[in-house]
């Protein structure tokens, strides 16, 4: 009987660490902490401080459950198919499978256009996020120009790139908590350097719009979904769980980490734009003075360097394409002026 399988309890375990509560938290907060953050302040000034606050919140909830009911829907079609464990592809094709019957020659097709979508989606992010740290270090150690640029060729890109191939030879979670934790501190350690210049002389509030016109919807809407959605690690951290089933659920790990990630999203971005207003840019650091202390910024960017997942075979493979893109995001942490020429 389907009812009487537990995917949860069938898994398999040998040979293959698993991760903690505490591990999969740490993994979840650093997937969704990106770039996107510091866009948001932007976001807030295209509907105003009120209507952004409400909107932040109402769009992660959104966010959120549509990642239940992906979660949800893959233990069902592992109830079906008696298996403990399922990825993206395997899930669409056992999904397309359980569907009424005009949809089954779709099966195999179905598998293979989502495995296609998700390496593109994670190939590209990537690549911009090597780009990105290669910026943040060249804003931190390169020479200067004449016209103010730093002095950043490809051979920044390569040393990036060398240290994302190191990373990605890590196969598990659970090894690579440690390092998804010091990403989180030096990402910490950036936006303290943000709000610190944030938080210092405040406007009046009145100086501020509280709402923005329908117009601006769009625009808000687009950079809040690229922020949040960490789509492509959601399954890998719950797979690699030692115990799943702490995932899910009102005060799981899912979320209480999302929790904590839209509340930071909305106080950046409201206290963003309270201090900036119209004069806000497209990533915050770039309104930072230029001084030591907003340099520091960059450097502690560059040295977090990022997290994700993206998808493959097995748990341990899919950790290693985790690290890859964990690799490729939190070294862009706080981005500063290098990214208007980028």
């Amino acid at each position: 009987m389907e009812e009487d399988y537990n995917p949860f309890t069938e898994r398999t375990r040998s040979g293959h660490a698993m991760t903690t509560n505490l591990e999969t938290f740490i993994h979840l907060v650093k997937s969704s902490l990106g770039t996107g953050i510091l866009a948001m302040p932007k976001a807030f000034s295209y509907v105003g401080l009120a209507e952004g606050g409400v909107l932040v919140y109402a769009m992660g909830a959104f966010c959120l459950y549509s990642l239940h009911i992906l979660i949800n829907s893959l233990h069902l079609v592992c109830k079906s198919l008696r298996v403990p464990v399922l990825q993206y592809g395997e899930g669409v094709r056992g999904a397309v499978g359980m569907g009424p019957s005009w949809l089954h020659p779709l099966k195999a097709p179905s598998m293979y256009i989502v495995e296609f979508f998700l390496f593109t989606y994670q190939l590209g992010i990537c690549c911009i996020y090597v780009a990105f740290a290669a910026k943040n270090l060249a804003m931190v150690i390169a020479p200067v120009s004449d016209d103010g640029a730093p002095e950043a060729g490809t051979e920044y890109m390569a040393w990036v790139a060398l240290v994302l191939l190191v990373l990605t030879q890590i196969r598990t979670l659970k090894v690579l908590a440690p390092v998804s934790l010091a990403a989180n501190l030096c990402m910490a350690v950036g936006q303290a350097i943000i709000w610190y210049y944030i938080f210092s002389d405040l406007p009046p509030v009145s100086s501020r719009p509280l709402a923005g016109p329908l117009t601006g919807l769009p625009h808000f809407m687009g950079i809040v979904l690229f922020a949040m959605e960490s789509l492509g690690v959601i399954i890998a951290l719950e797979n690699n769980m030692a115990t799943p089933a702490a995932f899910t659920g009102l005060c799981g790990i899912l979320n209480s980490g999302m929790a904590v990630v839209i509340t930071l999203y909305a106080v950046l971005g409201f206290f963003g734009f309270y201090q900036y207003g119209e004069h806000v840019r497209d990533v915050i650091t770039l309104n930072l003075p230029e001084d030591r202390c907003a340099c520091a910024a960059h450097g502690w960017s560059a040295i977090c360097i990022p997290k994700r997942d993206h998808k493959s075979k097995g748990p341990d493979n899919r950790a290693r394409d985790f690290a890859a893109f964990w690799l490729a995001e939190a070294a862009v942490g706080p981005v500063g002026p290098a990214t208007e020429r980028l």
